[in-house]
C-alpha cells in the first residue's frame, strides 16, 4: 500500500512520490492532491502544503515556491486573479456594486432595495423602511421609492415617478405591500375599494359571483343561515319570509301551513288540504284521494291518477310500483297478476308472453322457465312444453327437436351411440339392430350392417334388437 506522501493506481502497490506543489496526507491514495489557493510546497514526497503569510494568496493551485504568494485584494476590490500584481494593483468596485470577500476577481451588483453611492464598497446600503428600488445596481438613495401599501398596487409595486399607487377596486384585494396586481374576491365574499382582504357575506346575504363589491340580500321567501354563502334557500312548507335579508323563515301559526315552498307573506299560511287529500278550493274540509290516485302537494284541488305500472290505495301521497309478475293500467287501485304463459318485471304496465322454448304454468310469474332437455315449445305464451318423440332430442330451452343421427338411437332423455355389436342405418331411430348371426363389431355407433365382422368364437343364432338400452331376442 502507498504511504503518506506517495500515491499510485488503486492506492498501491505501484507508488510514486508526490511532486513539489502536491501532497498525499493519507496512506493508500491513488493520486496526489495539488496545493490549494494560498498554499505551496517546494519539496517532493510531502503530506501537507505550506500556507502563504496572512493577507497573501496564490494565483492558482499547485504552487511550488514561496514567491508565488502575493498580497490579495481587500473587500471592495478586485483584480483578474484577486491578487495585487506588481504596479497594477487592485481595482475598486464601481458605484452600485460591492464585494465582501478577499481575493475577488469581480464585483457584485447591489441587490434590489439597496444602493451603492460610492466606490470600493464591501456592502451596499439598504433603502429606508417601506421603500425599495426598481432595479439592481442602484447608486443613489433617491432611487429608493415608497412601496405600495396593502390594498394598493402599481405596475412595479412602487410609487413610480410617473404616477402614484392605485387603490384596488371594490371586489378585489392586495394582501401585501408592493403588489403589482389585485386579486378578485371569491364567491361568498366581498371587498370595498382599497381592501387588503375579503370579508364573508353575513347571514341572510350571499355572493354568487367572484369579484363582488357588496353581497346581495336574500329575497323575501328565501333565507340563508350561514355566512360566506353563494346562494339562498326557499322557505320550506309551513314557513314564510316576509322581507329580504333574513337568516331564517318564520313558522306558520299552528295548524296553518303553506301550499308551496318560498312563501313570502303571513297570509300565505292557511288551512290547506294535507298531502294525500284534496278539495275544490284546496282548503279544508278535504276529501281523501280515492284509490288509484294520489296527491304529493298541500292544498291540492285534485288528485293525480297513478301511471300505468303503479297503484295506490285511498289517502295516498304517492303511487307504488307494481311488483314483478303483476301489471296495471293508469289509475289502478291494485295490480293484476300476469296470466299463465306470460311474466313481468317490477313497475310493468303490460305482461310479456313467454318466448319459444319457455313456459309459465301459473299466473303471476316473475320470469318464464326454460323447457327441460328432451322437451320443446315452438309457440310463445306457452303454459307447458311438449315432449320430443323417440329418436329425437332437444337441449334446455329448445323450440324444436332434432333427429338422432344414423349409428345412434334415442329415448326420452336424448340420443346415444349404438353399443358394440349393433348398428342403425336410419336417422331418428329409437332402437339399434344386432349384427347378423355369426358377426360382431367391437366399436360403437356404426350405421351400416356390412361393418359387422365374422365372429370367430361362435355365432349368434338370430339377430337381436337393442331397444331403449335393452337387448330383445326373437
Amino acid at each position: 500500500a502507498c504511504l503518506p506522501g506517495t500515491a499510485g493506481p488503486g492506492g498501491g502497490p505501484n507508488c510514486t512520490q508526490c511532486a513539489p506543489g502536491t501532497m498525499a496526507p493519507f496512506p493508500e491514495m491513488s493520486a496526489c492532491t495539488p496545493c490549494g489557493l494560498g498554499f505551496y510546497q517546494p519539496l517532493a514526497n510531502q503530506t501537507f502544503c505550506l500556507a502563504c503569510p496572512a493577507g497573501e494568496s496564490t494565483a492558482s493551485t499547485g504552487q511550488t515556491n514561496r514567491s508565488a504568494c502575493s498580497n490579495t485584494c481587500a473587500p471592495g476590490e478586485f483584480s483578474p486573479d484577486g491578487l495585487i500584481n506588481g504596479t497594477q494593483g487592485c481595482s475598486k468596485c464601481a458605484q452600485g456594486t460591492f464585494q465582501p470577500n478577499y481575493q475577488a476577481t469581480a464585483c457584485v451588483a447591489c441587490p434590489l432595495d439597496t444602493f451603492g453611492n460610492d466606490t470600493g464598497l464591501s456592502i451596499c446600503a439598504s433603502c429606508p423602511a417601506v421603500t425599495g428600488t426598481l432595479r439592481n445596481s442602484s447608486i443613489q438613495a433617491s432611487e429608493c421609492l415608497a412601496l405600495c401599501s396593502s390594498g394598493n398596487y402599481s405596475q412595479t409595486g412602487l410609487e413610480e415617478p410617473g404616477g402614484p399607487c392605485h387603490m384596488c377596486p371594490a371586489g378585489t384585494y392586495a394582501r401585501s405591500s408592493r403588489s403589482t396586481a389585485c386579486v378578485m374576491c371569491p364567491a361568498g365574499t366581498f371587498s370595498l375599494n382599497g381592501s387588503s382582504g375579503c370579508a364573508n357575506c353575513s347571514l341572510g346575504m350571499y355572493a354568487d359571483l367572484v369579484g363582488l363589491g357588496a353581497c346581495k340580500s336574500c329575497n323575501s321567501g328565501q333565507f340563508q343561515s350561514s355566512s360566506a354563502a353563494t346562494l339562498c334557500y326557499w322557505c320550506a312548507l309551513g314557513s314564510y319570509a316576509n322581507q329580504s335579508g333574513l337568516s331564517a323563515c318564520a313558522l306558520c301559526p299552528y295548524p296553518l301551513s303553506t301550499n308551496r315552498t318560498g312563501a313570502s307573506l303571513l297570509s300565505d299560511c292557511a288551512a290547506f288540504c294535507p298531502l294525500g287529500q284534496f278539495s275544490a278550493s284546496g282548503m279544508v274540509p278535504c276529501d281523501a284521494c280515492p284509490p288509484g290516485r294520489s296527491s304529493s302537494v298541500q292544498g291540492a284541488v285534485t288528485c293525480d291518477a297513478c301511471a300505468a305500472g303503479t297503484f295506490s290505495a285511498a289517502n295516498m301521497t304517492s303511487c307504488g310500483n307494481c311488483s314483478a309478475g303483476t301489471r296495471s293500467s293508469p289509475g289502478a287501485s291494485a295490480c293484476a297478476l300476469c296470466p299463465a304463459g306470460s311474466f313481468s318485471f317490477e313497475g310493468a304496465s303490460n305482461c310479456t308472453d313467454c318466448d319459444v322454448g319457455h313456459f309459465s304454468s301459473g299466473s303471476g310469474a316473475q320470469a318464464c322457465s326454460a323447457c327441460l332437455p328432451g322437451s320443446y315449445q315452438d309457440r310463445t305464451a306457452a303454459l307447458v312444453c311438449k315432449n320430443c318423440t323417440l329418436g329425437t332430442q332437444a337441449p334446455s330451452g329448445a323450440s324444436t327437436c332434432t333427429n338422432c343421427l344414423p349409428g345412434s338411437f334415442g329415448n326420452t332423455t336424448g340420443c346415444f351411440p349404438c353399443p358394440g355389436g349393433t348398428y342403425q342405418e336410419q336417422p331418428a331411430a329409437s332402437f339399434c339392430t344386432s349384427c347378423a348371426a355369426g358377426k360382431f363389431f367391437t366399436g360403437i355407433a356404426i350405421s351400416l350392417p356390412n361393418l359387422c365382422q365374422i365372429f370367430s368364437h361362435g355365432a349368434m343364432t338370430a339377430p337381436d334388437t337393442f331397444v331403449h338400452g335393452v337387448f330383445f331376442s326373437p
